[in-house]
């Protein structure tokens, strides 16, 4: 193996190892042990792919210059992003991505950093490898859930009864399914595959449909039904029949009835799994999408900024949803309406036309290849297609963007390998005589070029140390959290070494709060509450936590001020409006606690909880009739 062909093995490795780490990768304790290890994998490994390339460039003097839509329409969608990120209502948390969410700037970076790596350091004949690496990952990520589905999970993660695997979530799982199925099935069936690859992807893809169906998230068995029917129905056409073993017609007509027979038996539960989850899921989603329809229109040029819908969906909640549920909204749970809320028409339509060409490039190499070639683009594009079926009502998570950006470079490789003409800079290494340029290898290094290669790797080294800076701000904080209870001012001291390294993120600012409120330091903990306000300024928990601790300070016209903000802000919000209204009622206004109360209970009169915190306020204010009544109510309510 030549010196550049060992840098471009080194950057398909850092794709494949973006795909086990953006899937896998966890922690234990306190903090977000789910999302920032998977986006911490991604960003260390795009960073690889970036050194491996520049070193590349470094050692033989060429930059190899890309050609064709593929690469333009990643750029395009790279710069809409940049543009979304560099005119957002708040810059800062655009480009790292909000706690727990991890969909900023550095992020999709990263994802686009990785196609295009796909689609520079593979060649059709090498996605094999690739294929086995995420069979292998889906290997483990679903015969883990199916051990967590028989209760016997070594690790406790505090959510009893849920199926998520090492996702933190069961939606998120049931969508990453729908990404991994088609190639499990592909790689199972292919005759020219290896039988110990072809056993573990045949159990991998029965594990990987279990595993959607025990999540109960109606998003798992839609996007695996939807990946690998579309690869089966691909698979009857002629060219791809012949790489699939012939099975015995008898044989055949005996699985075919195995399969009516245990498809009837678990219909009932799948059809009771699947509405329950259809009906929860889409309760609250087409809430989102509505508030995500009038975040867009109302931003329609370049959107409220990357991974910021969270901070304009409360202003914007429609009533239904407060009435049952006063949670805010994380993202849009679309894809694509998250890219309309986020970035306006310029982000949706440079996201639309980076799917929409990768579609096109996958049914226009159906059409035209033959041969393995053909069957590895049934299987990625079938893959990537189940992606785009759960992308419609899911969250871009680091697990499932990866997927995405990967398979749309492998579909872009196998339906025509993209051109990567080179150009020389400066004095570039000779070429042997009319027959092009001959690969390098280390007799035709310089002593300038070693620099220059030592040079990249210390700024890739220096990068990677700052794409580690939120995971390892994270275990500061983590670690900080977990000594709040018996040293809060060396908790106190951890959290905020925390929010040096990491300045955007207001969670940690809540837990400071707490450890100066141990500490007894009211002016310090409300500055911190005040703090997290400022970061957070569309999600009025926030301002109604630091209102409680303002108040609580004896600081009245503070405290009213942040009440005031979280009901501006959320003015259907049920928690910010009776904890306002509370406020008001012991500060000596009645007339606006009265109004607030009456607010909140024209938002529902049905919740027992919310008669109760009213028949509270009302003993505030001394008026025995109205609390007697409220509380009449809300006992009637609670049955």
């Amino acid at each position: 193996m030549n010196l550049e062909e060992r840098l471009l093995w080194w950057q398909r490795w850092a794709v494949m190892v973006a795909v086990i780490g953006g899937s896998i990768a966890v922690r234990l304790g306190e903090g977000d042990i789910f999302g920032v290890p998977k986006a911490t994998a991604v960003i260390l490994c795009a960073i690889a792919g970036i050194v491996a390339g520049a070193c590349r460039v470094a050692l033989t003097r060429r930059v190899a210059v890309p050609r064709g839509i593929a690469v333009w329409s990643a750029a395009g969608l790279g710069v809409a992003m940049i543009l979304s990120t560099i005119f957002s209502t708040q810059v800062g948390q655009s480009i790292v991505g909000q706690y727990t969410q991890d969909a900023g700037l550095l992020q999709y970076g990263s994802y686009l950093v990785l196609f295009v790596v796909v689609l520079r350091a593979f060649r059709p004949e090498q996605l094999r490898l690739l294929a086995r690496v995420i069979v292998g990952t889906a290997a483990f990520v679903s015969l883990y859930a199916v051990y967590q589905w028989l209760g016997h999970d070594p690790v406790d993660w505090n959510k009893p009864g849920q199926v998520f695997s090492v996702m933190g979530n069961v939606d998120f799982l049931a969508g990453w399914c729908g990404a991994v199925a088609p190639v499990a099935v592909m790689l199972a069936l292919w005759k020219n595959e290896y039988l110990e690859w072809r056993i573990l992807a045949a159990v991998t893809a029965v594990a990987v449909a279990f595993a959607s169906y025990a999540s109960h998230s109606f998003q798992g068995p839609m996007s695996v039904a939807a990946g690998v029917g579309l690869f089966f129905f691909l698979l009857v056409l002629p060219r791809a029949r012949s790489l699939v073993p012939r099975v015995p017609r008898l044989l055949l007509a005996g699985g075919l009835l195995v399969v009516v027979v245990l498809g009837a038996a678990i219909a009932p539960r799948v059809n009771t799994a699947v509405r329950g989850g259809i009906d929860n899921g889409l309760l609250d989603r087409r809430y989102f999408w509505a508030a995500a329809l009038e975040t867009g229109r109302d931003n329609p040029i370049i959107g409220t900024g990357l991974d910021t819908f969270h901070n304009q969906y409360e202003r914007r909640r429609p009533l239904g949803q407060a009435k049952y549920r006063g949670e805010n909204a994380g993202a849009a749970h679309s894809v694509p309406l998250d890219m309309w809320a986020n970035g306006g028409i310029l982000l949706l339509a440079a996201y639309l036309l980076f799917v929409g060409y990768t579609a096109w490039r996958f049914f226009v190499g159906i059409r035209q290849l033959d041969g393995d070639r053909r069957y590895l683009l049934l299987g990625f594009g079938s893959a990537w297609f189940g992606y785009q079926v759960e992308s419609a009502v899911s969250i871009d998570k680091p697990a499932l963007a990866v997927m995405h950006f990967v398979l749309a470079g492998t579909v872009h490789v196998l339906a025509g390998v993209p051109e990567w003409p080179e150009r020389a800079i400066g004095r570039a290494v000779a070429s042997a005589p009319g027959r092009g340029r001959r690969p390098i290898d280390q007799r035709d290094v310089s002593g300038g070029a070693v620099a220059v290669t030592a040079s990249v790797v210390a700024i890739g080294l220096v990068a990677a140390w700052f794409g580690f800076q939120p995971m390892r701000a994270d275990l500061i904080y983590a670690s900080g959290v977990k000594q709040l209870g018996g040293d809060p001012a060396a908790a106190a001291g951890k959290i905020r070494h925390a929010l040096a390294l990491n300045p955007y993120e207001a969670r940690y600012t809540y837990d400071l709060s707490r450890a100066y409120v141990l500490l007894q330091d009211g002016k310090r903990a409300v500055a911190a509450a005040g703090r997290g306000v400022h970061l957070e300024p569309g999600d009025s928990s926030y301002a109604t936590y630091a209102g409680s601790l303002a108040a609580d300070n004896g600081q009245v016209a503070l405290a009213r001020r942040f009440y005031d903000h979280a009901v501006e802000n959320d003015p259907l919000g049920l928690d910010s409006l009776l904890a306002a209204a509370r406020f008001e009622a012991q500060a000596g206004n009645p007339p606006k606690a009265r109004a607030l109360v009456a607010r909140a209970l024209a938002v529902t009169e049905l919740r027992y909880d919310v008669w109760t915190k009213a028949a509270n306020v009302y003993d505030l204010l001394k008026d025995t009739a109205a609390a007697d009544n409220a509380r009449a109510r809300a006992k009637a309510l609670a049955g």
